[in-house]
């Protein structure tokens, strides 16, 4: 994407920049007039991209009952098109947020205690992943 001479913030220049600063594979959602755009398989950052701002946040979920995962992201940052000056200094304050996004996020992975894998908080039963606490201590999830 070519910024020289275009000074106007929108929600496509956004979702242009979103597609390259995210971790890959990206997954993009329309609901509405917002689009929401996760980066990483397990998710690790999340765009949320409005009309008029703006989010970034470290991505979450949480378990609703036994077998469904909600959205439940930690939000960093809300910035308006507005108070972005131009797309080069949009495009490094959205590099370094994503960035801090993604050290967050990995900071939450733990190890389990049986296969020394690591995993996502989500799929985790305190020091155990779900799939050994299935296979080794009779869990059914």
């Amino acid at each position: 994407m070519s910024t020289e001479g275009n000074d106007v913030i929108t929600a496509q220049v956004i979702l242009e920049l979103a597609g390259k600063l995210l971790p890959k594979p990206v997954r993009t959602e329309h609901k509405g007039r917002k689009t929401t755009i996760v980066g990483g398989d397990p998710g690790k950052a999340v765009i949320q991209v409005l009309p008029d701002r703006v989010k970034i946040s470290v991505y979450g979920v949480s378990w609703v009952g036994t077998h469904m995962l909600k959205a439940d992201h930690e939000m960093l940052a809300e910035m308006y098109y507005e108070s972005l000056s131009d797309p080069r200094t949009a495009e490094k304050i959205l590099r370094k947020l994503v960035q801090v996004a993604v050290l967050i996020r990995k900071s939450q992975f733990r190890k389990c205690t049986i296969c020394l894998k690591v995993h996502p908080p989500e799929h985790m039963l305190e020091s155990t992943c779900h799939s050994c606490a299935e296979k080794h201590l009779g869990i059914v999830f």
